[in-house]
């Protein structure tokens, strides 16, 4: 644990020194921060917060101060509710989202938006803040850029999907048109598998958990979802992808839009037509275990209840079966696969 006495001369450097030095500071307090709980307390109990908000708010500060700062309050802010509000109070979010806009540093870029993710992550007054400060216009920005990175365009689809836990937020981000951007997220590596990296699965994972939010109890954004291509991309996600956790948050994403009249009819369409390419006529049954665990029942791949896939955390052996159960197992699936949807997709 750092010493309060070093603390406070780190902080007294952080403030009254000059660029280079203030960045050694932060950059040192980032480190401690980062070491242990204890360490993290006694940089908040010295004052680090408003002097480290005041310092990149009050001049015009070089990329690497802002990459340590903003690194800093991450740290601070990380499972840390009381520090996220006290961070949110002194006024770190102008400065933060101001990093998202005009910084040219991915460094800077990625920083800062693992900050905002560690605000809102556990506080959703934070994420009313964000977006209210202008955050969905900062966010969307590094998804429609095709010169950002894959790590920018990650950490922005991390704080898009932490955002939209929040109705009102997810009326915002659709309006601001964040659905066909997201659904683009999903098919921009779905094409070529082999240059999948392990950045671009993730991105996909947090497009497809922040789709999973927009289209709960919102006909109008599952609607969106579907005639941006949303569905398609999806069922490719879940078929094609090498990712257990990407195939797993897909379908979570098709299960709340299978609630929606109009989106879960072209969900089950899209679903039945994948099943009828996998499953040629003519062509052997395959196995499904039951709902009671019992030896694997003999179905056809034709005659499975789409839902039930599009569940994935339960097999039917029958359409007789799917419809006598799926009505009392549904509520409890979505809730499940959406809470898992949205959690996976939002670690860092």
């Amino acid at each position: 644990m750092a010493s309060s006495t070093y603390v406070s001369a780190l902080l007294r450097r952080l403030c009254s020194s000059g660029e280079c030095q203030a960045v050694d500071a932060a950059r040192t307090l980032g480190d401690l921060s980062a070491g242990s709980a204890d360490s993290r307390t006694a940089i908040v109990e010295a004052g680090a917060i408003p002097a480290l908000v005041q310092r990149i708010s009050r001049t015009a500060p070089g990329e690497d101060l802002l990459e340590a700062a903003a690194r800093l309050l991450r740290n601070l802010s990380a499972g840390n509710s009381r520090n996220a509000a006290a961070i949110a109070a002194a006024g770190a979010i102008p400065p933060l989202l101001q990093c998202l806009f005009t910084s040219r540093s991915e460094a800077v870029q990625v920083q800062a938006a693992m900050a905002l993710s560690g605000l809102s992550f556990d506080s959703l007054d934070c994420s009313v803040a964000i977006s209210a400060a202008g955050g969905i216009p900062a966010v969307l920005q590094h998804l429609r850029s095709s010169s950002c990175s894959e790590h920018v365009q990650l950490q922005a689809a991390r704080v898009l999907v932490i955002l939209v836990r929040d109705p009102e937020i997810r009326e915002a981000v659709a309006a601001a048109g964040g659905i066909p951007l997201l659904v683009q997220c999903l098919s921009s590596s779905t094409s070529e598998a082999i240059l999948r990296t392990t950045a671009s699965e993730q991105v996909q994972a947090a497009a497809a958990g922040a789709l999973a939010l927009l289209s709960r109890d919102s006909p109008d954004n599952s609607a969106a979802i579907a005639a941006s291509g949303g569905i398609v991309a999806l069922q490719q996600l879940l078929y094609s992808s090498p990712k257990e956790e990407v195939r797993e948050i897909a379908a979570a994403a098709l299960h709340s839009l299978s609630n929606s009249e109009q989106a879960g009819a072209a969900v089950l369409d899209s679903e039945g037509a994948a099943q009828v390419r996998t499953a040629p006529a003519g062509a052997a049954p395959t196995t499904a275990p039951t709902t009671a665990g019992d030896a694997p029942a003999v179905v056809d791949a034709e005659a499975a209840a789409p839902a039930a896939r599009v569940c994935r955390g339960v097999r039917y052996c029958s359409e007789a079966c799917s419809r006598a159960h799926w009505r009392t197992h549904k509520p409890e699936c979505r809730r499940l696969h959406a809470a898992a949807a949205a959690a996976a997709a939002a670690q860092p």
